[in-house]
């Protein structure tokens, strides 16, 4: 666990952000989130921007889009099922409270740093099964970083990926401000496993990208972060977002669709 004031310290002198509310803004409450969700379409291949409205560090309105016909939020648990399972979201956060996001940072503002958000889902069903779709609510795109998607299988006993890959995919540039980015996966990630990582990478020398995170569900499930900072300020093994916000329960603002073949 981090001590309280060494978050002011980093605050200070620059490096990687802790929780802080001065900084952050203003928090809504904690407790089980609400499912919003809303009917839409994505484009196939392409980045777009669901219909989520643009979100800041004190407030975020958004609503996840999919084509699915069932959606699992923070506060939900799919049922489980041993027949064929129809699309079904995946999404261990409520994006009321995506208002949060690890970083580097110096002088307050996001500087450049290679970020792995890492999250970790196991479906309602059994294998064989299919990701169709993601999405993700991004913090702060700096210089127009590349993301990378990778499919890991997931150790829930160990709260932590297994690093395997399983599939690779590029998502491509992510430009732009603070928004929720849809990603349509064709053709789909197939897994012969119900317990899965979704790993996405970006920034390095000359860029970052940071995603959103709710620290403030209940959610199932782990998030973890690893930053790999080229002045070594930042540098940050594999961390569990519990242990980074404190937090008994932690998760990037990251959603996945999944069903049978």
């Amino acid at each position: 666990m981090r001590p309280r004031f060494a978050h002011l310290f980093v605050l200070v002198l620059g490096g990687c952000l802790r929780p802080n509310p001065s900084y952050d803004g203003a928090t809504t409450e904690g407790g089980a989130a609400t499912t919003t969700t809303t009917g839409g379409t994505t484009t196939t291949g392409l980045p777009t921007t669901g219909p989520a409205a643009t979100s800041d560090d004190s407030t975020t309105t958004a609503a996840v889009s999919s084509t699915t016909s069932t959606t699992t939020s923070s506060s939900t648990t799919a049922e489980p099922t041993t027949g064929p399972l129809e699309p079904t979201t995946l999404r261990p956060y409520d994006p009321a409270r995506c208002i949060d996001g690890p970083f580097c940072m110096s002088g307050g503002d996001p500087v450049s740093a290679k970020i792995e958000a890492v999250e970790c889902f196991t479906a309602p069903a059994p294998p064989p099964l299919q990701l169709t779709r993601l999405g993700f609510e991004v913090r702060f795109a700096v210089g127009e970083p590349s993301a990378v998607l990778d499919v890991l299988p997931y150790d829930p006993g160990n709260h932590a990926p297994v690093l395997a890959v399983l599939d690779t995919r590029e998502l491509g540039t992510i430009d732009g401000g603070m928004d929720y980015r849809d990603f349509e996966l064709d053709p789909p990630v197939l897994l012969d496993t119900q317990h899965f990582c979704l790993r996405i990478t970006g920034g390095g020398s000359t860029s970052t990208l940071v995603l959103h995170a709710d620290h403030m569900g209940d959610a199932p499930g782990d998030g973890l972060v690893a930053i790999d900072d080229p002045g070594d300020h930042c540098d940050t093994p594999l961390t569990n977002l519990r242990d980074w916000y404190d937090s008994r329960s932690a998760h990037f603002c990251l959603d996945v669709e999944v069903s049978t073949p």
